[in-house]
């Protein structure tokens, strides 16, 4: 029998930028060469800043000593050729769907992935229904790879208490508990110490990629769910110490007062609103789904109040400069860049942020008395709207001095400006649930639904209150008023169209004027009963588009 000669293994490495997958790729690298093997890693031209896509192509020699004289005569290839990939390792599932279509996989590939995504910025430019289903990467992998390794890696980290970047730690405990490198466990754990990158951290990540695969626990894409008590334990350690008594009363004796199906989404508002604001501020938003939640019903599965429950805590956290500057200064950003970056302990390293604020987004952290008389005067300079170009050195004492100063302005929040104006946004909302919930459950849920319209920062998220405000105003009453006096019984026609506007609204750019022509299309045929049964058969027959 003849001996086998040398062969080439290749693996592509495909990744989301800020992730931490340079390290994943060095792990390989290294610890292929301890194994005793020549080895070429590249990091492939792409958008490796965080949310990009980016990939790292590695090949690695078997059957060939080193030190052999012949060894050096080996020329690698600097990237991946469709169809001739033996490993892909994927650290997130629509990277692996890109993969896929590129044609790098074939029957005898190999795919370790985690399941788990991050969403691309065309998925999250609509505020809702923009994201990419896992259906087709399924049918791609059962179709075109040779076996497939998939588990919700980020899930099983948060499970344990890690971080996201310690999905990398975790692949690499698949790989090796996959066997599909013929390099030992040791081997990938001495890596990981040489790397020197959060070695407890990662060592501890590689154990539980090694277990999960070990136990053949693949097959479940998701993670036992963890039990309601323990989930508050685990938010409760990221609060500060002063908090966590406080916020495990509220999240276990308060809402233990609601039906199951709610809990586990009134324990995370809970927890966000007590992070973003105080204790104090969590209550009172329990208190403002307590009036929703009694007019709510068993027999609806409390959707109603789920899907306030969740508007409402968006709507309270919103991003001002407080928050911002909060985000900027906090360990975890420190220790994300250390850990992305690759920086050791002894290394030093600087940060600058840029900001771009309103003026007038600035002020309105003043308190009411304090910020109409300088808003006052801006607008007769003109300055209204003007916007302020700031270079902060983050990392310098000034510049960290001046955002912790920002961020201490927390306390006095509920004083500013700003929380009046969201406070009266976010009271509009509740009222108008309220009311529409009383003409009919599913329109009181639609409405609910809307407060998916209000995102961004400055005078974008302006603009979508003004959307919200027009749906609800001008869309949805509207339709209510004239269906109840031309209409049978119910609103079937103000729900359909109102469904179909609210996508076009969260569908982005252009939606809003989309959705308030069809309306007002709608609007012009409802002026007696014939109107009305022609409007709902046309309605029946057609689909708007809502992207």
């Amino acid at each position: 029998m003849a001996e086998a000669g040398p062969k080439i293994k290749r693996v592509y490495i495909v990744a989301v930028g800020g992730q931490g997958s340079a390290v994943l790729a060095d792990w390989l690298f290294n610890a292929a060469q301890q194994a005793g093997y020549t080895a070429q890693t590249v990091g492939l031209p792409g958008l490796s800043q965080r949310g990009g896509s980016t990939s790292y192509y590695m090949e690695v020699l078997l059957g060939m000593e080193p030190d052999r004289p012949d060894a050096d005569d080996v020329v690698f290839c600097h990237h991946p050729v469709p169809g001739e990939v033996d490993i892909i390792l994927a650290q997130e599932f629509l990277e692996l769907g890109r993969a896929l279509q590129r044609g790098f996989a074939s029957p005898s590939t190999a795919v370790i992935a985690s399941t788990h995504r991050v969403y691309s910025l065309v998925e999250k430019v609509p505020a809702s229904g923009g994201v990419a289903g896992d259906e087709d990467i399924r049918r791609l992998v059962a179709e075109l790879t040779g076996h497939f390794t998939g588990f919700d890696a980020l899930a099983l980290a948060r499970k344990n208490g890690l971080e996201e970047v310690a999905v990398n730690a975790i692949l690499l405990g698949a790989v090796s508990a996959s066997e599909v490198l013929p390099i030992g466990e040791g081997v990938y754990r001495e890596a990981i110490r040489r790397t020197g990158v959060a070695v407890e951290a990662n060592l501890s990540a590689f154990d539980l990629g090694c277990k999960h695969v070990t136990r053949k626990e693949t097959s479940d894409d998701g993670v036992t769910p963890r039990r309601r008590d323990d989930c508050i334990q685990d938010l409760s350690a990221r609060l500060p110490a002063r908090r966590r008594r406080g916020f495990i009363s509220l999240a276990t004796s308060e809402v233990a007062e609601y039906d199951p199906r709610v809990q586990d989404t009134l324990v995370e508002a809970c927890y966000l609103l007590t992070d973003y604001q105080d204790l104090a501020y969590a209550a009172g938003f329990l208190g403002a789904v307590k009036e929703i939640y009694s007019a709510d019903s068993k027999d609806q599965g409390y959707e109603l109040s789920r899907l306030f429950a969740a508007g409402l805590a968006s709507l309270m956290s919103y991003e001002d400069v407080i928050q911002v500057a909060r985000f900027k200064t906090s360990q975890r950003r420190f220790a994300g860049i250390r850990e992305n970056m690759g920086i050791q302990e002894e290394q030093a390293y600087g940060v600058t942020d840029y900001f771009s604020p309103e003026v007038d987004e600035v002020l309105s952290v003043l308190p009411s008395a304090l910020y109409r008389p300088r808003a006052a005067l801006l607008r007769w300079l003109g300055w209204g709207g003007a916007v302020l170009r700031y270079r902060s050195p983050t990392t310098s004492l000034p510049g960290f001095l001046l955002l912790r100063l920002m961020t201490g302005m927390r306390r006095w929040r509920r004083r500013s400006q700003r929380y009046r104006r969201e406070a009266e946004m976010w009271r509009y909302y509740q009222e108008a649930v309220a009311e529409f919930v009383r003409l009919d459950y599913d329109l009181g849920c639609l409405t609910a639904r809307s407060a998916q319209m209000v995102k961004g920062y400055g005078a974008i998220r302006r603009r979508h209150v003004e959307a919200l405000r027009l749906f609800l105003e001008e869309m949805l009453r509207p339709l209510t008023d004239r269906e109840m006096a031309v209409g049978t019984g119910g609103f079937p026609l103000t729900l359909r169209v109102g469904r179909q506007a609210c996508g076009l609204i969260l569908g982005g750019e252009g939606g809003l004027e989309r959705a308030q022509g069809l309306v007002a299309g709608v609007l012009r045929d409802l002026h007696d009963e014939k109107g009305y049964k022609a409007a709902l058969r046309r309605l029946s027959t057609t689909t708007v588009a809502t992207q």
